[in-house]
């Protein structure tokens, strides 16, 4: 299976390439001439499905119900959903966006939240180079 090549402006140094391996659940950053891998990671199911809804809706945010529908695509929260019944039927949601998190650190990204709305993804603090 041949990977899928993301450019990210933005989110990456000038330059860098990231690499998706659906298959293996991988993530890749090189750079490409010459070639240099600079990260890769490999993902849990749930990570990797957090990765891809965020990168998809970048440079926006991405719902609390969007990252749900990319998860789990039968589950839906109830529509007058609210407090405590809400939180429970988003903790998974919260548990993969918690686990692609720790292993985003190593490609120098991080999973912000968007205060009652969901998450977007950013480059970390002092890890962005002039693009």
């Amino acid at each position: 299976m041949k990977p899928s090549i993301v450019y990210v402006r933005d989110l990456f140094p000038a330059g860098s390439v990231l690499a998706l391996n659906r298959q293996h659940r991988l993530a890749t950053l090189y750079e490409p001439s010459p070639l240099v891998v600079l990260s890769q990671v490999q993902f849990s199911q749930h990570a990797y499905g957090v990765l891809l809804c965020l990168l998809e809706a970048f440079p926006d945010s991405c719902s609390h119900e969007e990252l749900l529908a990319c998860l789990y695509p039968k589950q839906v929260v109830p529509p007058h959903a609210a407090g405590a019944e809400l939180d429970m039927a988003l903790r998974p949601v919260y548990r993969a966006v918690g686990k692609a998190n720790a292993v985003l650190d190593c490609l120098g990204l991080t999973i912000e939240t968007v205060r009652e709305w969901g998450y977007r993804l950013a480059a970390q603090p002092g890890d962005r180079q002039e693009r």
